[in-house]
């Protein structure tokens, strides 16, 4: 038996699953997952973080679909979905040094991004950030957490 496929799609975590979704209504598609149905791809095993901002415009287009069809998919379910954000903290002068141009990269590509002081990193959480150790920091407000189980 032959079977026919425009895309293959390797990987049935939440990026491999969203990419074979969107392409679905244009061409065949199959994804294909080595591991069992209850924790496809790597989302299954992963603490369920989700990031938009991928570095390359492409990269985070492709994270900000994916976490907005979520979002739309699962409605009001925090505990299956929910806009947590992601703190990035500098603890080196290096590290102050670059942030500034990561948060102009994430800006370039969309995203909401915010430059706040070591104070408030620690306020948002107290029992990891220590802000006498931290140079710089951001918040990426719209990074999310899921739960790929449910």
């Amino acid at each position: 038996m032959t079977t026919r496929t425009d895309v293959l799609v390797v990987g049935a975590g939440i990026v491999g699953t969203a990419v074979a979704a969107e392409l679905a209504g244009h061409r065949s598609v199959h994804l294909l997952d080595a591991g069992d149905e209850s924790l496809a791809g790597s989302t299954g095993h992963a603490p369920g973080f989700l990031g938009e901002f991928g570095g390359s415009p492409v990269a985070t287009a492709l994270a900000t679909a994916t976490t907005n069809a979520l979002e739309a998919l699962v409605g009001d379910d925090p505990t299956t979905f929910a806009r947590t954000g992601c703190l990035e903290v500098m603890t080196t002068a290096a590290g102050a040094v670059a942030l500034p141009d990561r948060i102009a990269a994430a800006r370039a590509q969309g995203l909401v991004v915010d430059e706040i002081e070591p104070a408030e990193a620690a306020r948002l959480v107290p029992d990891v950030v220590r802000p006498e150790a931290v140079t710089a920091a951001a918040l990426f407000p719209r990074d999310a957490a899921v739960d790929a189980t449910e």
